[in-house]
């Protein structure tokens, strides 16, 4: 409450109205002092200006007068007239009353003359030889004359001849006196009318500040005018009464305004759970606590006046740190923050926080301030946040151990992962989602409810009705939204499945593996939207990647079956394959003997019988019919040369590898050698590359290369520069062979056909069965390569060719 005593004390108002009186006589007394003070500094102002002003001009008046007299005896006592010097100087000593004597020293410091009639005083000699001459120099003395100031000016400056004068001092003081006597006149008749014109003026002054306290008495005692009365005044009075006026005014006001502003923090301060307090830090006892600590704790506000009172009811387990905490930072000048528990007097535990703020005097920590609040329910949600955590944690490292179990299927560890995450997270709804195999809809294998606590499944959305959902899957790490029916992610569900299940809020994660999506896990929140905390996304995202575990173990698990039942029927399918392998070895042996023999055996006699018709009945057969049979004998010679060539084929797969080192250069150079003796009327130009040594079989080897020799060789029978080259090529740490020409080439579209059987690209102006390259591939897969083709037609063909 304000305290309004300064308005309604009637002794503080009388005391007032004496104060203005005394001050009024003390206003009088310093007037009168003042004039007083006034007037005698003024005296002895004047008296010391005028003395020193008297005495400068005698200083100023002899060094002139020595100065002149000087100039005008220089030129005389230089020429040593005497008498004309004398005469000089006794004029001078004669018109001035202040002078005495007169007399020079010539060059050797003797006596050139002066103005005493009787001679020379001996006084004046002694006291010439006593202190040697100086320049400019004022002697004072005493002789019959009375007080003499001799005066020493030199005639020419430098030289040792020098006038003195003699200056009587009494008539100077006598002078001085005079001077003096008449300003003291004048400053006293100036006193008296200083004093009654501040007599004048005090009273001005001290009336209008009686009338002033005679106003702030009434006011005391409640007789109240609307303006204060001083009458007439000067302007720094009349300011001064305007300004108590504000005040009283601004007072009046203030008192209003504090009072409202009184009640208003009692009422905050009462309603406020904030404790304030006060602690000395000369004792560290509290000399204030606010009455909300009775309500918090159960002590009397008295008790914590009490030595040692706070800290002996601080928990025993943060009692010491949060003493030392208090003290340290104090003494570091740092204001703080910090927390800790009580002992109420149920001997119930209480979690405090306390701000604190350092109060200083002249820079010295005198006094803590602060408030104290009650924290426990924050430290006891914290606490069961942690817990909730901890058990969180314990349940996802259960559920990561069961997910990683091989006795765990598939649809046991969804079950699990659905309750675990809806029990969790406190989620009404969670389901997990897997694509199909062709990933145009995901398929809920698992849908858990926590309300009935039941287990569906079997639900499907396809990804072509809901694109942006599935979009955000591929880019997201979550999906936590609080209002999923207007959030661009899930709003395409809003009409067919959230508002029907009453859904609101949505936290989804994808399950990926190897960093591809898989499936998603769902949590659904019904009734109201809800915020997904970070703690509660990570746990999400921990689920789902448990769920892809448990989904990799389950197809690991299968894969050991399936390994484990073929390691269990390998033993007998490799009997069962080495009994068929034998089988179709023994029907190739069949084969390749009813070739060789039973379709030999008709070719020879079609070939016997129409080479017999063509020798026994040529006359009887004209030229058609001769030219029928000369075709059934060159179709039956070439059916014996792909017979012979389908019995090397089937051969070539069943010849074990004879391995050996090689060189594919030398082969090659061999071939093409052969191949140009055999045609000597042919020029083919060839480029063989020499190349490092390799693995192989070196009659294979041979096979492939002649081969693909003579098709080169072949194939540029039309052209009419042909060139054939053989090299290497490096790609990725592997070695490529290659055979070029510059031939008829192929048709790339009909490049498949290459390697066939009897497959021929051009026509008969080529020889050929179509078995070579079909033999070069087997020959190559069998040393563990490969071969391709690339040509243009009638510009070459490049075969090229890898081996182990």
């Amino acid at each position: 409450m304000v305290d309004q005593s300064w308005f309604i004390e009637t002794d503080k108002f009388n005391l007032a109205k004496r104060i203005a009186m005394k001050l009024s006589i003390k206003i009088l007394i310093l007037v009168i002092s003042t004039a007083f003070i006034f007037a005698v500094a003024l005296i002895s102002l004047f008296s010391n200006l005028t003395r020193d002003r008297l005495s400068a001009s005698q200083s100023e008046w002899v060094e002139t007068l020595a100065h002149a007299v000087s100039e005008g005896i220089t030129l005389n006592t230089i020429n040593g007239d005497m008498l004309v010097a004398r005469e000089k100087l006794q004029t001078i000593v004669q018109n001035d009353i202040a002078l005495e004597y007169a007399y020079v020293t010539d060059f050797d410091g003797d006596v050139f003359t002066h103005t005493f009639e009787g001679g020379f005083p001996r006084a004046l000699i002694h006291q010439l030889h006593e202190h040697p001459e100086e320049h400019n120099v004022l002697q004072p003395m005493t002789t019959n004359l009375g007080d003499i100031l001799d005066i020493t000016h030199p005639l020419i400056n430098g030289m040792d001849a020098h006038l003195h004068l003699g200056v009587n001092q009494t008539e100077i003081n006598a002078l001085i006196q005079e001077t003096n006597e008449e300003i003291i006149f004048l400053v006293f008749i100036l006193t008296f009318v200083a004093t009654i014109i501040f007599l004048l003026f005090a009273q001005r002054i001290t009336t209008p500040l009686y009338r002033l306290a005679n106003f702030m008495y009434n006011y005391g005692k409640g007789d109240l005018t609307e303006t204060i009365n001083i009458g007439k005044a000067s302007y720094e009075v009349r300011e001064l009464a305007n300004a108590f006026n504000q005040m009283i005014e601004d007072r009046q006001d203030l008192e209003v305004s504090l009072i409202e502003r009184d009640m208003i923090y009692r009422r905050l301060v009462d309603s406020t759970t904030a404790i304030p307090w006060e602690l000395d830090l000369a004792d560290w006892r509290f000399n204030y606590v606010g009455q909300q600590i009775v309500e918090l704790l159960g002590y009397p506000v008295d008790d914590w006046y009490t030595e040692n009172f706070w800290a002996d009811h601080i928990h025993p387990e943060d009692r010491d740190y949060a003493i030392a905490y208090c003290k340290s930072e104090t003494a570091l000048g740092h204001d703080h923050v910090f927390e800790y528990r009580m002992i109420d007097a149920d001997s119930q535990i209480v979690w405090i926080r306390c701000d604190v703020t350092i109060i200083y005097n002249e820079g010295t920590p005198v006094r803590l301030q602060g408030f104290m609040f009650d924290i426990t329910a924050k430290k006891t949600a914290e606490l069961e946040h942690q817990q909730h955590m901890e058990l969180m944690q314990q349940k996802q490292y259960s559920f990561l151990e069961w997910a990683k179990s091989k006795d765990l299927d598939l649809q046991t560890a969804l079950h699990k992962a659905t309750e675990l995450s809806g029990d969790s997270l406190k989620t009404d709804r969670v389901s997990i989602w897997l694509y199909n195999p062709e990933r145009t809809a995901i398929v809920c294998e698992d849908l858990y409810t926590s309300k009935d606590q039941k287990h569906n499944k079997g639900i499907q959305l396809a990804a072509s009705d809901f694109p942006t959902y599935f979009s955000a899957l591929e880019t997201n790490r979550t999906l936590a939204i609080s209002d999923a029916r207007h959030e661009p992610e899930t709003s395409e569900f809003s009409e067919s499945y959230l508002i029907p299940l009453d859904i609101y809020s949505m936290l989804d994660v994808p399950i990926r593996k190897e960093g591809k999506v898989i499936g998603v896990v769902c949590h659904e929140h019904t009734g109201q939207p809800r915020d997904w905390t970070l703690e509660q996304q990570d746990f999400a995202a921990s689920i789902a990647n448990t769920v892809a575990l448990a989904i990799e173990t389950e197809e690991r698990k299968r894969a050991e079956e399936e390994v484990q039942d073929y390691r269990e029927h390998l033993e007998e399918l490799v009997d069962k394959r080495t009994a068929e392998l034998a089988a179709v070895n023994q029907e190739l042996e069949s084969f390749s003997y009813s070739v060789s023999h039973d379709l030999r055996s008709p070719l020879r006699a079609i070939d016997g019988f129409s080479l017999a018709l063509l020798e026994d009945y040529a006359n009887s057969v004209d030229e058609n019919g001769k030219d029928y049979l000369q075709r059934i004998r060159n179709n039956t010679l070439r059916m014996g040369e792909l017979i012979d060539d389908l019995l090397a084929l089937s051969q070539l797969g069943r010849t074990p590898l004879n391995l050996q080192t090689i060189n594919l250069s030398t082969i090659t150079n061999e071939i093409l050698l052969t191949l140009s003796n055999n045609q000597k009327d042919r020029e083919v130009k060839y480029l063989v590359e020499n190349t490092q040594d390799t693995r192989g079989d070196p009659k294979l080897i041979k096979v492939i290369l002649e081969n693909l020799l003579q098709n080169a060789w072949k194939y540029t029978g039309n052209t009419s520069q042909p060139e054939i080259e053989f090299g290497t090529r490096q790609k990725n740490n592997e070695t490529i062979y290659y055979v070029k020409d510059n031939g008829a080439g192929f048709d790339m579209k009909f490049a498949d056909n290459l390697f066939g059987a009897f497959q021929r690209l051009h026509g008969a102006e080529f020889e050929g069965t179509g078995i070579g390259l079909a033999t070069v591939q087997r020959l190559i897969s069998r040393h563990g390569g490969h071969i391709w083709a690339e040509a243009v037609v009638d510009q070459g063909a490049t075969f090229y060719f890898t081996l182990q």
